[in-house]
């Protein structure tokens, strides 16, 4: 049953089960070896450093708590969002596994990058829809072995984000209609057209490109583990807020820690907006559903109305609680993250950057909902920050400062 308090809606998952052992594909997707399916790929790539896993001590003694973890994300690959982790990685594994079927032979990630794999990546297009940051992440992968790139952008995406994609040299193609509209409208494109779709969604729970890019998430939890000196048997938190739009991201970190630890993960909350809280709609449904497009939401590239379904086949087992929030916890929670308490630092955290933290706020003041998913004065909770501001005209208007002010110091509200 949903639980709503102050617009807050927070479901219990009674389809909960730790104990529960994944399949073989599963495994290979978000399983313990999974990261370093990756890191062969990452390795190679000139661009790849480890984001960083802040601490927020103020930030939690104000909110009871013991510690907040915050992983951000703002920095990825110089595009500003943890979407490049399933789009680059996605690309150059479609690629190598295009190029070792031309050739008959295996080829080894370190030989991505060589020349004459280049040569053959030249004549491939690849395609996706988006709300922005998939997008972009798929056109950067894109750029980086020379292919071409068609992205599909519905009409609440700005204008600012679709620049940023152009400028990565992908084509973009509008489209009237919501996120589901560019979707079809890209896997239309590709069948006609004989190019690659990459996209993070598929009706198929074993289609292999939406498990490719699962994949890649992974090193976010994996250098968190690391970062935090995961000692093997506990995790190194207690509970995990992480937001959702189809839910590959979720599914990534919280299948990765059901594999890892079993019945000792940390409690797991999806944040979703309550204008596309399709997860949670499909947890009290007992399946996956579509909801009704109600309207854009404050939390942009969370638009999203119908789940992946890779992504709810493992999170309907494997996440504690779904939960919706409103719009008007975006620029609040924006806020709370580039004015911070104390010496915590600040931190440039986009719409859909800021949802895990919006979630943890809508939690901690009701203390029903606080109890219900266990928190307390000795919880340990990590935050994924998903993206920094990647429409830098919006952040400014949401926060009240640009990005370059907060990082600049000018922590104080005008």
């Amino acid at each position: 049953m949903t639980d709503t308090a102050g617009n807050v809606q927070l479901v219990a998952n009674p389809n909960l089960d730790k104990t529960k052992r994944f399949s073989a594909f599963d495994h290979s997707v978000v399983g313990i070896g999974a990261p370093d399916k990756v890191k062969r790929f990452l390795g190679h790539c000139p661009a790849y450093i480890p984001t960083p896993t802040l601490e927020l001590p103020s930030l939690a003694e104000k909110m009871g708590l013991g510690q907040i973890y915050l992983k951000d994300e703002s920095q990825r690959f110089g595009i500003g969002s943890f979407k490049a982790l399933g789009g680059i990685y996605a690309v150059m594994e479609v690629l190598r596994q295009q190029v070792e079927a031309k050739l008959g032979a295996p080829l080894d990630p370190s030989c991505i990058l060589d020349s004459d794999v280049l040569a053959m990546a030249k004549v491939k297009s690849f395609v996706c829809a988006s709300d922005g940051n998939h997008g972009r992440s798929v056109a950067a992968g894109a750029a980086l072995i020379g292919a071409n790139c068609i992205v599909f952008l519905h009409e609440n995406v700005s204008s600012a984000r679709a620049c940023a994609i152009s400028k990565l040299g992908a084509r973009v193609e509008r489209v009237a209609g919501t996120y589901e509209d560019c979707v079809e409208a890209a896997e239309h494109a590709a069948v006609r057209n004989g190019w690659t779709l990459v996209q993070d969604t598929s009706e198929d729970p074993k289609s292999p490109i939406p498990a490719l890019i699962t994949q890649g998430y992974t090193t976010i939890i994996s250098e968190v583990l690391e970062q935090l000196e995961d000692s093997g048997n506990l995790p190194p938190f207690t509970h995990l807020f992480v937001q959702a739009g189809v839910g590959g991201l979720a599914a990534s970190l919280i299948g990765h820690l059901h594999a890892r630890y079993g019945e000792k993960a940390p409690t797991s909350i999806v944040v979703e907006p309550n204008l596309a809280s399709c997860l949670l709609e499909s947890c009290n449904s007992g399946k996956l559903v579509e909801v009704p497009f109600g309207g854009a939401t404050a939390f942009s590239m969370l638009e999203c109305m119908v789940p992946s379904a890779y992504a709810w086949h493992i999170l309907d087992s494997s996440a504690d609680f779904f939960m919706g929030v409103p719009d008007t916890l975006a620029s609040e929670a924006m806020q709370v993250l580039a004015f911070p308490q104390k010496e915590d630092p600040p931190i440039v955290a986009g719409e859909s950057g800021s949802a895990g933290i919006a979630g943890l706020i809508g939690i901690i003041r009701e203390t029903r909902l606080r109890e219900q998913v266990g928190l307390s004065k000795n919880s340990r909770v990590l935050i994924i920050n998903t993206e920094g501001a990647t429409d830098p005209g919006l952040y400014k208007k949401m926060v009240g400062r640009s990005a370059v002010e907060i990082m600049g110091g000018k922590t104080d509200k005008k």
